[in-house]
């Protein structure tokens, strides 16, 4: 920010939430005094809300925090104008906040998905311009140095568990170059997040908005998204049809990963939220660490498959070569009859499991299409145009 950077453990500052006292500032958009005690919403005392807490978008100058574990509550004096993240879950997160100007590096590129913005005029993210720091999931601390970023949208335990860094190198970087905020919201399947809280997609959304000051453009965009949602589900029945999502491992698999629809992880809120049955439920079979080959499939006997996948670049985002190479490999296998999805036609692309809200928009029309094609007929169940002025602030 040149000569208005925001301060190293200054302006950009953890802080505990015993001792704080109250924050200027405003609780989910609506201003407070200076004076407010807990039973007024701030921070004050033992325990940090379960609430984001920020200014409106129009007023910058006094200080906020937000509040978010692993970190607890954070204190910025400024909007944060440079930042990293991860993969395409806070990515996604950041283009419908537009804030994007200021992304200046990705942990890891591959997993994370722009093709659907080419349908919203004016939304786009060229992420190709953009380093890699973590390259084969080791983290290069240098480079974090280096790209000295006001902020670090990454959940520090996931760096710890998962990029090759330990406790201390966090710690150093957040004390010479920016803090970390953010928590891990594909799964909560890692021992490591056991101990905190685990935010739905939209919790952390919200709380991304509250750190950039962006929470009208938040508030507009979860309106049009429950609009959209409450649309498919009044046209939906109660409990649908039979869903086995797995991952294939290649474009002519032979295994395939399991992938359970639980109640709480965000890369099958889409599945939750279409009322499908899970064809894995009472199995016995384990999520991780298995493999499914065409025998098991033919014991499961779904009547629908989505093969999803973790890459930009998998089968899984291409519906002409995922039909034309791995269907019709599945098609030619000799249990192929014996599995109902295979024998009816009904195996899908599932696009990529790394979700934000823009990601899983259009990833829940896909599905509401692929689970009900009877149903819904429309090219389009949400208007582009209207979201894209959402997005770009124009609405």
């Amino acid at each position: 920010m040149n000569g208005e950077r925001l301060s190293r453990r200054q302006s950009l500052s953890a802080i505990t939430t015993a001792g704080i006292g109250a924050v200027a500032g405003c609780v989910g958009g609506t201003e407070e005094s200076d004076e407010t005690d807990d039973a007024d919403g701030s921070h004050g005392g033992d325990e940090h809300s379960d609430e984001p807490v920020a200014e409106t978008e129009s007023a910058v100058d006094t200080p906020y925090e937000v509040c978010m574990d692993p970190m607890g509550c954070q204190e910025f004096d400024a909007v944060p104008e440079t930042w990293v993240t991860n993969d395409g879950t806070y990515a996604d997160i950041g283009v419908a906040l537009d804030v994007t100007d200021g992304l200046e590096g990705l942990g890891e590129p591959h997993r994370y998905y722009t093709g659907y913005y080419d349908e919203l005029p004016g939304v786009s993210l060229e992420k190709e311009d953009l380093p890699e720091l973590a390259p084969d999931r080791s983290a290069d601390r240098e480079l974090f140095y280096e790209l000295d970023v006001d902020l670090h949208v990454i959940d520090p335990k996931r760096m710890e568990h998962t990029f090759g860094l330990d406790e201390d190198d966090v710690e150093e970087l957040e004390e010479n170059v920016a803090p970390f905020f953010a928590s891990y919201m594909r799964h909560r399947n890692d021992e490591w997040q056991q101990d905190y809280e685990y935010y739905d997609l939209f919790e952390g959304f919200e709380r991304m908005a509250a750190v950039f000051r962006r929470q009208e453009r938040f508030e507009q965009f979860r309106a049009f998204y429950d609009e959209f949602l409450a649309d498919i589900q009044s046209r939906i029945p109660e409990e649908g049809p039979e869903v086995l999502i797995v991952r294939a491992l290649g474009d002519e698999p032979e295994e395939f990963f399991p992938r359970y629809i639980d109640d709480e992880a965000n890369f099958v809120k889409r599945w939750r939220d279409l009322n499908v049955r899970d064809n894995l439920e009472g199995s016995g079979i384990p999520e991780w660490g298995t493999r499914l080959d065409y025998e098991t499939l033919a014991d499961l006997d779904p009547e629908i498959i989505v093969a999803e996948g973790q890459h930009d670049d998998d089968i899984t985002l291409d519906e002409e070569r995922f039909e034309n190479v791995l269907v019709s490999y599945m098609q030619s296998h000799p249990l192929a009859d014996s599995i109902t999805a295979v024998r009816e036609g009904r195996v899908y692309p599932g696009g990529i499991n790394y979700e934000g809200p823009i990601t899983l928009l259009f990833q829940t029309e896909i599905a509401a299409k692929q689970v009900y094609p009877e149903e819904f007929t429309e090219d389009d169940l949400f208007d582009r145009e209207e979201l894209a002025a959402i997005i770009t602030g124009d609405a």
